[in-house]
């Protein structure tokens, strides 16, 4: 058995407990070959956990603060980078319904706690582009039995039905793209504070999981590096999992989002 076979076997041994099963876990792992492909992870996650973890989601939560607890730098940027995009979705979408919304300002200090936090920090052009994809609205999801019963309503032909829908997603685009550049320097015009957030620990477990598939599954050149790397990963999975259960009651410890002062203070002696 080759070594990277040991690793993957490791890994799979790791996440899936006693029931990881050597046959598949090559084909488990040649489908995941970007971090990015979700639908897959996310379909096995409720098997990814521990032990402990086998039968329910993972409660608590991982702030910015314990960021530079992780070891691994992939698993720091991809926990950064997914509490970053999250912020920066949330604030483009409240901006383009409300620009004077409170909640733009909130959200964009959630962006930047968390991209101050980020190896790979997200420049002006990352997050244009980011934005950029964000402002595309896709026609609404119907089929031929809804569109009928649209249509016998509306007294409509069934083409003007997705006619519209589409008209009305790109109405909607256009609304969002005018607003683009706007947002974009309401980004860093924004002031920045030191204020902690969180995201839910089991996002941050899938994110991790998923970073942990995807270094296994590199065609390295250099197995012993590799290795390395997927054994810092093992201990940040095992560090996040901690953190979640020693912050199990963090829910009346952040309001909207925000570390209370009780709760920094317990952050604190806990870092101590």
């Amino acid at each position: 058995m080759s070594m990277l076979r040991n690793i993957r076997l490791a890994i799979s041994t790791l996440v899936h407990g006693d029931q990881a099963i050597v046959d598949n876990s090559r084909k488990v792992f040649d489908q995941i070959q970007q971090p990015h492909h979700s639908k897959v992870v996310q379909s096995r996650n409720a098997q990814y956990a521990s032990d402990e973890h086998q039968t329910e989601v993972l409660k608590g939560h991982i702030s910015t603060q314990d960021i530079s607890d992780f070891s691994s730098e992939y698993v720091r940027n991809a926990v950064s980078t997914l509490g970053a995009w999250s912020a920066l979705a949330k604030a483009y979408n409240e901006f383009v319904k409300d620009e004077r919304s409170t909640k733009v300002g909130h959200f964009l200090s959630e962006f930047h706690a968390w991209n101050a936090v980020a190896p790979n920090q997200m420049d002006e052009e990352a997050v244009l582009m980011t934005c950029a994809r964000l402002t595309e609205v896709k026609p609404a999801t119907a089929n031929a039995q809804t569109d009928e019963i649209l249509a016998r309503v509306r007294k409509v032909s069934l083409e003007e039905v997705r006619a519209k829908r589409e008209a009305d997603a790109a109405r909607k685009t256009k609304a969002r793209e005018e607003r683009l550049e706007a947002f974009v320097a309401t980004v860093w015009a924004h002031v920045f504070s030191d204020t902690l957030f969180q995201l839910p620990a089991y996002k941050v477990e899938a994110k991790i999981i998923q970073t942990l598939e995807w270094v296994a599954g590199w065609d390295s050149s250099n197995p012993a590096q590799q290795a390395a790397e997927l054994l810092l990963i093992e201990d940040d999975l095992k560090l996040a999992r901690r953190i979640a259960k020693e912050d199990r009651q963090n829910n009346e410890e952040f309001v909207d989002g925000v570390l209370t002062a009780d709760a920094m203070m317990r952050l604190t002696e806990r870092a101590a």
